[in-house]
């Protein structure tokens, strides 16, 4: 959390930010807003984990050598257009360039130390508590893709307590890599309905 908050005082010092969390990356963004709800503007949580049935990826990872980890993204860096098939997205040329950019970010100790730090982190017991605080005094948006919402564990109380839910049509998991300026736009929209600056709403 300290690592990301000083990444977050670097690019806007002192001010709210909104945080937009991905899969796995959804856990950390809820850390983060629930220990600085004073530098979180709002919460988009895309597909985020909120039960160990969602990190089912970060158990496989956690359980695997670090050796193996980096066999697992070898493969995957070698050959992006079996990974995005593997996905279930449509391997274009333009997914292809994005998949190989983000997957050549991903060192296998990186990903391992991820996956344990989400594993441990949603199978503890105050992980829905931490959740709940999040959604009472934060805005959080709910974004899905429609193929894969019925994988997602989100619990009912979470679709009550959004602030939106949105399913985006056509996408699955990757909804970002998919529908790229559908997701912008929706950002977009996001983030005007919740003002970065408190005083202004």
């Amino acid at each position: 959390m300290d690592y990301l908050l000083a990444a977050v005082d670097r690019t806007a010092p002192s001010k709210p930010m909104h945080l937009v969390g991905h899969s796995v990356g959804g856990v950390i963004a809820a850390a983060f807003a629930h220990r600085f709800p004073e530098r979180t503007a709002s919460f988009v949580d895309v597909e985020g984990n909120f039960t160990l049935q969602d990190a089912f990826w970060s158990a496989q990872m956690a359980a695997k050598t670090t050796a193996e980890v980096e066999q697992i993204m070898r493969a995957n860096r070698a050959d992006p257009e079996r990974w995005l098939r593997n996905g279930d997205i449509e391997p274009t040329d333009e997914r292809i360039r994005a998949a190989t950019q983000a997957l050549a970010y991903q060192p296998a100790t990186t990903i391992q130390a991820m996956a344990r730090a989400v594993v441990g982190y949603t199978a503890n017991t105050s992980y829905e508590q931490l959740l709940r605080e999040v959604f009472e005094r934060t805005p959080v948006h709910l974004v899905a893709g429609a193929r894969s919402r019925g994988g997602w564990d989100v619990p009912a109380w979470a679709l009550t307590a959004a602030a939106s839910y949105t399913e985006l049509p056509g996408t699955g998991h990757m909804v970002m890599l998919e529908a790229p300026e559908a997701f912008g736009k929706l950002l977009a929209e996001l983030f005007t309905t919740s003002p970065a600056d408190p005083a202004a709403s």
